[in-house]
């Protein structure tokens, strides 16, 4: 029942104001030196996509990053994950900045989580975040050009403001949008293991993972009173 009730939970959110369409930012609102607006965990060729819709100073994104996103990598190897940042204030956007500039993004998105309660105290958190790019070895110059990038600045916060983010991190497999991270192992792990099951019949963009979950959950229901 508890499942059941997170499942339609997440639909009507799906169906409301949060809905994923084509007026994600494109590659054409990325920066001037041609910085991707996302990046890629895992095999690129995989046939099934996990996307994440992060913010560097969301804890919760920090609990997926550490904890759920290696769970997801020894599990699924047919599923890439694909980060989206978007912005909530200056200074998750500063971190974003620096991690799509970055040689390894998600390097630095680990190493910017790992310390986020040690960065987000600090008196000066920009400061603070700098230390962590030098040390992971950007340069003054990489971390100088990645603040002034206003186009990469722009497609953060347009992200943000066309999915109608209040708060971080939203998912998404299929045409299925989740708000919130789940419980891994009784409602993400079943979620990604119908998406791949799925994967091996059709294509995975034209199916509700999320809604066929939901018909599942119905079906059960009225087989157990009958």
């Amino acid at each position: 029942m508890v499942f059941r009730k997170f499942l339609i939970m997440s639909a009507l959110v799906l169906w409301g104001t949060l809905t994923y369409g084509a007026k994600e930012p494109s590659r054409a609102h990325r920066s001037t030196k041609a910085v991707e607006i996302e990046y890629t965990i895992g095999n690129p060729n995989a046939p099934v996509t996990f996307y994440e819709y992060g913010s560097l100073t969301c804890h919760v994104c920090s609990n997926f990053y550490k904890n759920v996103l290696p769970k997801i990598q020894k599990d699924f190897p047919e599923i890439k994950i694909i980060v989206r940042l978007m912005s909530f204030d200056k200074i998750d956007m500063a971190a974003a900045k620096m991690i799509l500039h970055s040689k390894d993004p998600h390097g630095l998105s680990l190493a910017f989580y790992k310390a986020q309660n040690q960065w987000m105290e600090a008196p000066d958190q920009l400061e603070a975040l700098k230390k962590i790019a030098l040390d992971f070895g950007m340069t003054e110059e990489e971390i100088n050009t990645s603040q002034q990038d206003k186009s990469l600045g722009h497609s953060l916060l347009s992200r943000r403001l066309i999915l109608k983010a209040k708060s971080a991190p939203l998912f998404r497999v299929g045409k299925s949008l989740l708000p919130g991270l789940p419980d891994y192992e009784k409602y993400l792990k079943p979620l990604l293991r119908q998406a791949v099951d799925y994967s091996k019949k059709g294509d995975i963009l034209e199916y509700d993972v999320l809604q066929e979950m939901v018909d599942a959950e119905k079906a059960k229901e009225e087989k157990a009173k009958s």
